[in-house]
């Protein structure tokens, strides 16, 4: 009887109990084993994505234009955009500062927005300076897609986030690298120099709106941006040199040693036919060392009513020898 009461129990019992238990642990068990390995690799692959982005935001100011040559006369605005990130930073809001640059051809807006960058380095994970070309002659002014394709890939975003589908139009390219534009930049403060920009429009699309950026646009002409931008917008003309700033240029442009008294009359009738543009003194200054002040000043007078900037190049053309000029 012992015997059959057990046989019995274990049928009926304790086997349909276990043969239950064995079937339904496996269950539980196998999305543990399945999961856990995703999710590893995912987490290694965001790891790797960010440090390639850290890599690459570091490396981007490397290809920034070089800024080390004269800069004269300038550093009043260098150091008011300077005073525009600092308070920015200091707002509870995350917003980036635009800073619009303008100012006639040849007065120096690229060149101090490239300073701009160099200078406030530390205050940004990366840069880069994107030639939009608007009033470039003879060429096209660059489409959006292009300088958001352009941006992307300089400041670190995935470049397989960049394919599109087959048939996509220019618009859904646009729409589809704006939203991962802003994305890609939010809490990531860079700085951008938008260059020789016309259109409003265009520059909004490529402000990140969401991070501590700084934004600075060079134009020849005053561009007034969307009320409703989420920025400190900031206009900073660019102007003709001062005569401190146009002389302590000449100084550091001159090929050569200067020698013999100062010539105040000369100097004013240089920056005069320079109309004191940093460009055309540049080019002109050159030739000093191997001309006196007075004689460069009778050079360009020269060449009558011109635009300062071709009467400079003109000046240092006609120093050139004849195959030097063919080049």
């Amino acid at each position: 009887l012992r015997l059959q009461w057990l046989t019995a129990l274990e049928v009926r019992g304790i086997r349909p109990y276990l043969d239950q238990q064995r079937m339904l642990n496996p269950a539980k068990r196998t999305p543990k084993k399945q999961t856990a390995p995703v999710v590893k690799q995912l987490r290694g692959g965001d790891r790797s994505a960010a440090a390639r982005t850290r890599v690459v935001l570091e490396q981007s100011f490397g290809h920034l234009p070089q800024a080390d040559g004269p800069f004269s006369g300038r550093r009043t605005e260098l150091a008011q955009i300077a005073r525009w990130v600092h308070a920015a930073r200091a707002s509870t809001q995350t917003r980036p500062t635009v800073v619009v640059l303008h100012g006639a051809p040849g007065s120096g807006r690229t060149a101090l927005a490239v300073r701009a960058a160099h200078t406030l380095k530390d205050q940004f994970r990366g840069a880069c300076v994107v030639d939009l070309r608007g009033q470039v002659t003879g060429e096209n002014p660059l489409p959006t897609r292009d300088a958001l394709l352009h941006l992307l890939n300089r400041l670190g975003a995935p470049r397989e986030q960049l394919l599109f589908r087959e048939g996509a139009s220019a618009e859904q390219q646009v729409r589809r690298l704006s939203e991962l534009y802003h994305q890609h930049l939010t809490g990531t403060p860079v700085t951008i120099v938008l260059d020789d920009a016309t259109d409003a429009g265009q520059v909004r699309t490529l402000v990140p709106e969401r991070s501590d950026s700084l934004v600075i646009v060079t134009a020849r002409e005053p561009l007034e941006l969307p009320e409703d931008l989420a920025a400190w917008v900031h206009h900073l003309p660019v102007g003709a040199l001062d005569a401190a700033g146009a002389e302590e240029l000449l100084r550091e442009v001159a090929e050569e040693e200067e020698t013999g008294p100062y010539d105040y009359p000369s100097t004013d009738a240089i920056v005069e036919l320079c109309g004191g543009l940093p460009l055309a003194l540049r080019v002109a200054g050159s030739a000093l060392g191997a001309r006196s002040r007075h004689t460069l000043a009778e050079d360009l007078g020269a060449y009558g009513p011109v635009d300062p900037v071709e009467r400079a190049l003109w000046l240092r053309y006609t120093d050139q020898g004849d195959q030097a000029r063919r080049l």
